[in-house]
């Protein structure tokens, strides 16, 4: 996957708090969303910015982007056929904690969905409990930090897409 433009990391379970603790900086941090965490996994994501976000998946509602993961699941298949491999949209733990990984990795000069990536965010399957609210990550700005909050899931904004996340099974 490295060879056809993907950055794939493992993810500890880290929770927001403690990635922000390891030095990550957030703008904003929503206090409900700090000590959320994920299993660790190993993930993968395209880490060209103009193939970051599903095409054609900003300025539409959360529940039209989703629709359109069947396809990359799809190209995903084909490309790497009988490994097994899951798209989704990943949770926000697991968002955070790869993009202070691979901040790290890249020498502390890319930050997902900074200056480079067009200062956008992404939409993750995390939600609140009624599921009116999903939380976003993104606009890493260098000098304020990342932005981690729920939003009403019914916001089409032109720079709030949704990034795929590939699960690697491990074997």
């Amino acid at each position: 996957m490295v060879r056809d433009g993907y950055a794939v990391y493992e993810t500890l379970g880290k929770t927001p708090a403690g990635v922000r603790g390891e030095g990550m900086k957030f703008c904003f941090l929503d206090s409900n969303l700090e000590d959320f965490s994920e299993p660790p996994a190993l993930l993968a994501f395209k880490k060209k910015p103009s193939e970051f976000f599903l095409r054609g998946s900003h300025s539409i509602l959360h529940d039209e982007q989703v629709k359109l993961i069947p396809e990359e699941q799809h190209k995903v298949d084909k490309k790497y056929p009988g490994d097994g491999l899951v798209v989704d949209e990943g949770e926000l733990s697991e968002w955070i904690e790869l993009a202070w990984t691979h901040f790290q990795a890249t020498g502390r000069k890319v930050r997902l969905l900074g200056k480079v990536f067009g200062d956008n965010l992404t939409w993750t399957k995390t939600y609140e409990r009624n599921g009116a609210y999903r939380a976003c990550f993104g606009n890493w700005d260098e000098a304020r930090g990342a932005d981690a909050r729920f939003w009403k899931s019914g916001y089409a904004k032109p720079r709030l897409g949704l990034a795929p996340l590939v699960r690697i099974p491990r074997k």
